[in-house]
């Protein structure tokens, strides 16, 4: 065992402190803005009706 190995924390909440803080940081920076996840789900719905439309639009003269 080397030195290296020993914990810089004195108690665990220091350490479970320490790191919420990096896990609240990382999530801070990397989730996406508000706008542009409105912009995304617009998007897919809109892909995902353009998609039904051409089936069902494609099946509506078979069954006639």
């Amino acid at each position: 065992m080397n030195s290296n190995s020993g914990s810089n924390y004195r108690n665990p909440a220091e350490y479970r402190r320490d790191h919420d803080e990096l896990r609240d940081q990382f999530q801070r920076e990397t989730i996406l803005p508000l706008g542009a996840a409105l912009i995304i789900i617009v998007l897919l719905s809109l892909g995902l009706w353009w998609a039904i439309w051409l089936a069902v639009s494609s099946l509506v003269p078979r069954l006639l």
